[in-house]
């Protein structure tokens, strides 16, 4: 009967002003983490494209020795 007094008297179920605080550091740490990752992804989205866009006018590959051999 003592411990059920004790249990009821405690602030078991009250918040503090800390935790709060804790909370809305987390929740704003997530917000910017979500903004640079949705940056970072536009950011690969557009090298994908430029890579799998074919250019307008293909080019044969030429180096310092020429075109390579068995073409031309």
């Amino acid at each position: 009967m003592i411990s059920a007094l004790v249990l009821a008297d405690s602030d078991s179920g009250k918040g503090s002003p800390i935790g709060l605080f804790v909370v809305l550091v987390l929740v704003i740490a997530v917000y910017f983490l979500w903004r640079s990752m949705n940056r970072h992804l536009k950011k690969v989205q557009a090298q994908r494209d430029q890579e799998i866009t074919p250019p307008d006018e293909p080019q044969p590959p030429t180096g310092p020795e020429g075109p390579p051999p068995g073409r031309g």
